[in-house]
């Protein structure tokens, strides 16, 4: 008869060691779907220049799948209709966390997106501003250099940043 209580208890503690084991696996499978996200505010520091006028500032260093490619500075002016957003950051992923970002400062949606040139990081976001309804305004000749660099452009963001640049 002590047999039974004994291999009662014996399942008991392998029970509680099955779920420590349980906790433990969950809590590194939650730190390993976390690594990697990020919110704009921790890639791009805020500046206001003036009424409701911002920069963004984005890193000094090398694109990196960590900085999502936003190695530039970037411009938010916040009018009665809309946020003005200048530069739209190099993927589709990129432009979600600028918005983000916009969305904190002003309270409102992307309504412009003004690129100032042919980099990447410059316009390679126009995808997803588009997809929210927001107008893209560049000069004719950057939209030319645009689409005769897309390619090259896009497929050496995809090789650094994989997964982040889909949907871009």
């Amino acid at each position: 008869m002590l047999r039974r209580p004994a291999a009662s208890l014996q399942c008991a503690i392998r029970a509680l060691h099955l779920r420590a084991a349980a906790r433990v696996l969950l809590s590194s499978l939650l730190s390993i779907l976390l690594v990697g996200v990020v919110s704009a505010a921790e890639l791009l520091k805020s500046q206001a220049l003036g009424e409701g006028v911002f920069a963004l500032i984005g890193e000094t260093g090398a694109r990196s799948l960590e900085n999502h490619a936003l190695n530039a500075n970037f411009g938010v002016i916040d009018t009665p209709g809309g946020a003005i957003l200048i530069d739209s950051g190099a993927s589709f992923e990129g432009a979600r966390l600028l918005d983000e970002q916009v969305r904190a400062l002003t309270g409102k949606p992307v309504k412009w997106v003004i690129n100032t040139g042919s980099q990447d990081h410059r316009w390679l976001g126009n995808g997803y501003f588009a997809s929210q309804g927001a107008a893209l305004i560049a000069l004719s000749r950057t939209v030319a250099t645009q689409r005769a660099n897309a390619l090259a452009e896009s497929e050496a963001l995809g090789a650094l940043l994989g997964e982040r640049f889909e949907g871009t």
